[in-house]
């Protein structure tokens, strides 16, 4: 199944740009779900996606990408973020920043930083499987079966049956 990805960028020839590279060097791999130019739109787009990584520019129509990570309750997917300014770099990083690129965007650096997106993402799904598996077989084993397993995009529930 290929990764989900959205682009927040408020500069159009930039968000084509991005996904003319994405589409020829992550085909099968990385599907564009959507794109968005200001705060407004990308944490709509963010919070309908659900996305596996984000390309964000920092500078947007409406003010800084930062304002969306803020009001997001949860950051669960792979940031890279994408600007013109290289002042931003350390507050970037510490939002979770998985990578920084400077425009005009290279298009090397940016298979790079999507090649660690794509690391990262198969990782956390091999824990999360291998999470769930182990709390399985814990009550799997048991005589009397008390509990059930529940599984969801990114967490483990046990329930008990009654």
């Amino acid at each position: 199944m290929a990764l989900k990805l959205i682009t927040i960028d408020d500069e159009k020839y930039v968000r084509d740009f991005l996904i003319e590279e994405i589409n020829k060097n992550f085909q099968n791999i990385i599907d564009v779900r959507g794109q968005a130019a200001s705060i407004k739109d990308g944490l709509a787009l963010i919070n309908r996606i659900k996305p596996d990584i984000v390309l964000l520019d920092i500078e947007l129509e409406d003010g800084v990408s930062f304002d969306i990570l803020k009001r997001l309750e949860k950051i669960d997917f792979e940031i890279i973020f994408i600007t013109g300014f290289d002042n931003k770099a350390i507050q970037a990083i510490k939002l979770g920043a998985l990578d920084y690129l400077l425009k005009p965007i290279d298009e090397e650096e940016l298979e790079e930083a999507l090649n660690k997106a794509i690391s990262n993402r198969k990782e956390k799904k091999r824990n999360s499987t291998q999470e769930s598996t182990e709390v399985a077989s814990q009550f799997y084993n048991t005589e009397k079966k008390e509990h059930i397993v529940l599984k969801t995009s990114d967490t483990v529930h046990l329930v008990k049956l009654d």
